[in-house]
């Protein structure tokens, strides 16, 4: 009987081989790692500018976490932070980095606080700042091309979204939150929010989107569809369920209006973006309205306040109104709010049957808040 002999060697220098090889891969892993983690803090803080600043980074073979993210705010309010990332995970793929470029598989933002802030002059400060714009000029020789940047999935959980008003407008409004120092404040919780494939620089190329967030108190806005990040072309459609309107009584009542005890809205639209023009045809649902009504005679919207309750009580305490917004979203002078309460204000006084002569309609339409308080001229006395 024979037996069979294994020739050693040939096994050990394998064996030998392949923990070189093992080594070799773990300290690769480990040098990619901790030079993409360098490329990260160095690309957000070029970005992002001096108020941006970074907790910690930890690389490890399969995900880079930043923690403690922050970009800081100065000026009045209660808020220190533009934006604030407790914790922000990605999967990278190392394999693009000799090609200058980024690769993430996945961008997870963890309980994200996202401040939109007005000012008193009316401009809207976005949470991160404003990047200079792409310049297709060859660069100068010795400076090196920026890292471009693809990242296959971005998802967002739990975060909240905070609306911080100090329009000037806003300190003698009714509701607003804190009248002491001139600033309504809205917070928005239960932010959710996934996207991608997203590119930077930006292509003028249509990615999926879902989004949505919890309503003040009560209620839910959820918005589906695709966007283009370049050129923020878009196809959404936006449902808005159960909002309390009491929340947002300084962005549609007047002086002379009665205030708002109670009610709730209901919405859907369609929204589409094409070469900065924007077209929204919807119908938005006013529910249980309830007016603090005193003594004198008082309006909702500009209407008659008692017309319009009359309406609700003989209409199964609901009014259903249509509007179609529409504007070049690259004129200053395009207010979208204001197109949209005027519309609102027109679609109930059609519905309790109060007739809107032309001028008056022309003046809802094109001259904002004028012509609302036309009819209230009209049919108020």
């Amino acid at each position: 009987m024979h037996r069979f002999s294994i020739n050693r060697k040939p096994v050990r220098i394998l064996i030998i081989a392949g923990s070189v090889l093992a080594i070799l891969t773990v300290v690769t892993l480990f040098w990619l790692s901790r030079n993409l983690t360098r490329l990260i803090e160095t690309t957000l803080q070029k970005n992002l500018g001096p108020d941006f600043s970074l907790g910690s980074i930890e690389a490890g073979w399969n995900r880079v976490v930043l923690t403690d993210v922050r970009i800081r705010r100065g000026g009045p309010g209660p808020f220190p932070h533009r934006l604030l990332i407790p914790r922000l995970v990605l999967t990278p793929s190392f394999r693009a980095l000799a090609s200058r470029r980024i690769e993430i598989k996945q961008l997870t933002v963890e309980r994200p606080q996202v401040l939109i802030e007005i000012g008193p002059d009316g401009k809207v400060i976005a949470p991160l700042p404003a990047t200079q714009k792409q310049h297709t000029a060859v660069p100068e020789q010795g400076n090196s091309p920026a890292f471009s940047t693809a990242i296959g999935k971005i998802e967002l959980t739990d975060g909240e979204l905070i609306i911080l008003d100090r329009h000037s407008k806003r300190r003698a409004a009714v509701g607003i939150s804190n009248p002491k120092d001139g600033y309504h404040l809205l917070r928005f919780p239960k932010l959710q929010l996934t996207c991608g494939p997203f590119n930077y620089p930006l292509l003028n190329q249509a990615m999926p989107l879902s989004f949505s967030l919890a309503a003040p108190q009560v209620g839910s806005l959820t918005v589906k569809g695709q966007i283009s990040p370049a050129s923020l072309d878009s196809s959404l459609k936006l449902s808005l369920r159960q909002w309390d309107i009491t929340r947002f009584r300084p962005y549609y009542l007047k002086p002379g209006d009665f205030d708002v005890n109670h009610g709730s809205l209901d919405g859907d639209a369609n929204i589409t973006i094409s070469k900065q023009h924007l077209n929204v045809p919807g119908e938005i649902r006013i529910k249980g309205l309830e007016l603090k009504q005193g003594g004198g005679r008082g309006f909702f919207l500009g209407l008659p306040a008692r017309a319009v309750l009359a309406f609700l009580k003989n209409n199964k305490d609901e009014i259903a109104v249509q509007f179609t917004l529409a504007g070049d979203l690259a004129n200053p002078r395009f207010q979208l709010r204001q197109s949209l309460i005027d519309q609102i204000a027109t679609g109930v006084a059609s519905k309790i049957g109060i007739p809107v002569v032309s001028d008056v309609a022309r003046g809802i339409m094109f001259l904002g808040g004028k012509g609302v308080e036309g009819i209230g001229k009209l049919f108020g006395k």
